[in-house]
């Protein structure tokens, strides 16, 4: 039996041990009796207490919360109001104008605080529906009552206690056990999403509705290893870091609510890929502050506070280093910027001492990944170099194999677009789901490779079934990775292998290529904000304040540099303003080969 076969075996053989070990167990013995039974522990509490007067970092990160909650209280209510077919952002608003004055005031005790998110869980159960035809609705609303609800449980009057909790059983727990839902064991965000958001909310109302509340937390414990097992074998994500960002955040908040209210997360967290993803996402911000973005995800950061829980729960206070970079800027008192996200309250009570530091070197390092959209990403104090491979086919995905992102300090050259808005696209009745070879999604500029950095090959699109690997070029490679992507390029070239790799003040990309039996025309090019001075093969690029030098190198023929408008040829792609495209085109004969680089240097 293959490795992978065996990897498979004893995923499979680790989900049917969970499943077994919450069939036989009794919640209503092992639930915690009292609230707050949620995150929310005494011990966590004391330390949060004691971090306050000691850590510059954590009172700077809680005169940030306190901020928000204060902006918060004459704002009025969240409206019920979709956005196409979305009721999401409501939630999600929801979920922020209820943690951030639940923290507040159980640190305080101002009542005000209380009333605030008090009317806030108010509003949104009086809503009509939380939209169960996009079930990422409820599972995020029920999200929101279930913390608020637990946290102020004993200082919420009891007609309120009930209006609350009523609409986490009507409007979250029963229309999620109604029907079949795909996204029950879905292996991607969706997944964690609703049986985690869903989990909050049964836990925070299990004494009124057991029966109902134990059969949804049964089937989320059951069900969520296939979107874990993603992560597998080393921590990436296959949607990216804007996505790991969503679906990882509610795997945490579903994992320590278990931990918290029940005594046991069931091993979940002992899944061998999340336990290191940390290490990945820690990898996925480049020099520029900015995600190596691939797929669906942008390239805009903002504060994760579930790094704080993965540092604790595995041992790795590093992990936390960008969000502390992220909120530097609160212990100088500027608090510009804030929010940093719904969540971020949870991140006073998961932040531990040894987590409240930055423990960044600059020390070279490297990271490779596996699974469905495999990547390497590679760090100097010179160069920030990341190389994606994979496959169009995955969730999420764009056709950017052996596309490339490339940083020096606080400058993104080589740039990824990310996705284009959802409901901008399908209230024109862009079917943006059809992810087929001949699929509308890949009409799209921004989501097919005439965008990305990597080749277009006779003008035609990458191969949707086509899988590129990344590996190193041999055992001893340091800063150097390649990705395989003749399947990508099936049928337009025999073969195309991409290298990429950091040497001293140089990010180089090589290319060899195999025409085959017909001749090709190939656009080398990657997408980037940089003002740009051509002089045939060779360039300059400058953006804030930086110059970077670029060259392309062939060995049968001299690289001719062209700009490329960034702008998609239909009328609805977006315009991408102030993004262009430098590369060159090249003819490769039948039965030729090319080898081609490109040299990105560092004054």
């Amino acid at each position: 039996m293959s490795a992978l076969r065996l990897a498979a075996a004893a995923v499979l053989i680790c989900s049917f041990a969970q499943a077994g070990a919450v069939d036989d167990f009794s919640i209503s013995e092992k639930i915690k009796k009292s609230h707050p039974r949620i995150t929310w522990t005494k011990q966590r509490q004391e330390r949060l207490n004691k971090l306050r007067g000691k850590s510059k970092e954590l009172s700077a990160m809680y005169h940030g919360a306190l901020r928000q909650a204060e902006n918060m209280l004459d704002l009025r209510p969240v409206e019920e109001k979709k956005i196409g077919r979305r009721l999401l952002s409501k939630s999600r608003e929801t979920i922020e104008r209820v943690l951030y004055p639940a923290l507040c005031y159980r640190i305080t005790g101002q009542k005000r605080f209380l009333k605030s998110a008090e009317a806030a869980m108010l509003n949104a159960a009086g809503f009509k529906s939380w939209n169960p035809s996009h079930f990422l609705d409820v599972g995020e609303m029920s999200c929101a009552l279930g913390f608020g609800l637990d946290w102020l449980y004993n200082d919420l009057p009891e007609d309120s206690r009930k209006i609350i909790a009523d609409a986490i059983i009507e409007k979250g727990l029963k229309p999620s056990l109604k029907g079949k839902h795909w996204w029950a064991r879905a292996n991607m965000n969706w997944n964690q999403v609703c049986n985690g958001g869903l989990t909050i909310g049964a836990l925070a109302v299990y004494e009124r509705a057991p029966e109902i509340a134990g059969e949804v937390i049964k089937r989320a414990v059951k069900n969520i290893p296939p979107s874990m097992e993603v992560y597998e074998p080393n921590g990436s994500y296959p949607e990216g870091p804007g996505y790991w960002k969503y679906g990882t955040s509610y795997n945490v908040i579903f994992l320590d609510a278990l931990q918290t209210a029940l005594g046991t997360d069931f091993g979940l967290s002992e899944m061998e890929g999340f336990s290191k993803t940390g290490e990945f996402y820690s990898f996925a911000t480049g020099l520029s502050g900015r995600y190596f973005n691939y797929s669906d995800g942008g390239s805009g950061r903002n504060f994760t506070p579930a790094a704080f829980w993965l540092a604790g729960r595995y041992d790795k206070p590093s992990w936390t280093d960008h969000e502390i970079d992220e909120i530097s800027h609160f212990a100088k008192g500027d608090f510009s910027g804030t929010p940093h996200g719904r969540f971020f309250p949870l991140s006073l009570l998961w932040a531990e001492e040894d987590m409240l530091k930055n423990h960044s070197n600059t020390s070279e390092n490297e990271y490779f990944s596996k699974g469905i959209n495999p990547i390497a990403i590679f760090r100097t104090k010179h160069f920030y170099l990341g190389l994606k491979g994979g496959t169009p086919s995955a969730n999420h995905a764009h056709m950017d194999a052996g596309s490339f992102v490339l940083d020096t300090e606080g400058v993104r050259w080589a740039a990824d677009l990310g996705s284009q808005s959802y409901h901008g696209l399908e209230k024109r009745g862009i079917k943006l789901w059809q992810g087929s070879q001949n699929g509308q999604r890949w009409t799209i500029f921004r989501l097919n490779n005439y965008s990305h950095n990597t080749l277009v090959v006779d003008g035609k699109l990458q191969r949707v079934k086509g899988f590129a690997s990344v590996g190193k070029p041999s055992p001893n490679s340091r800063l150097a990775a390649q990705t395989d992507l003749s399947e990508i390029y099936e049928g337009q070239l025999e073969s195309a292998i991409r290298k990429a790799e950091l040497v001293g003040r140089n990010a180089v990309i090589k290319d060899s290529l195999s025409a085959g039996d017909k001749d090709r025309t190939v656009r080398w090019a990657f997408m980037t904000k940089a003002d740009i001075e051509i002089s045939g093969s060779s360039a300059i690029l400058k953006r804030k304040g930086q110059e970077l030098k670029f060259k392309a190198i062939s060995d049968s023929f001299v690289p001719k540099l062209e700009i490329y408008s960034a702008k998609g040829p239909r009328e609805y792609d977006a315009e991408n303003k102030g993004a262009k495209m430098l590369g060159f085109k090249f003819e490769l004969k039948s039965g030729e080969k090319a080898q081609l680089k490109a040299v990105f240097t560092k004054n």
